[in-house]
């Protein structure tokens, strides 16, 4: 085992669902960047293994990724309910929804 103990893993999830490449760090050294879509990416997201960052700079950990998705989901449509007079507004969150909801049924098919 390395001095530096076991890697960790990080990425950020956007607002609209995307999920950037996921680091893996030894101590402050990026070792490598992962594909969260490929089959080991999906494998540390489903299982929490990857600390995750919302783009407004909030912490979750060992969160499953379905889980951080529904979080960011609900958050979309209930600022969506705010302001229901407002067109563009509204057609803003019906694409972010769309999107969170592609990357949902992404991660699940590949399961």
């Amino acid at each position: 085992m390395s001095m530096l103990g076991s890697p960790r893993y990080s990425t950020a999830v956007m607002g609209d669902g995307r999920i950037l490449p996921i680091q893996e760090t030894m101590g402050h050294r990026i070792t490598r960047e992962i594909d969260p879509m490929s089959a080991e990416g999906r494998g540390l997201l489903d299982a929490g293994l990857v600390t995750l960052w919302f783009d407004d700079g909030a912490r979750v950990m060992t969160a499953p990724i379905q889980k951080v998705l529904e979080i960011i989901q609900s958050g979309v449509q209930q600022r969506r309910q705010d302001y229901p007079g407002m067109p563009r507004w509204t057609a803003h969150h019906d694409e972010m929804l769309q999107r969170i909801g592609r990357v949902r049924r992404t991660l699940k098919s590949r399961h």
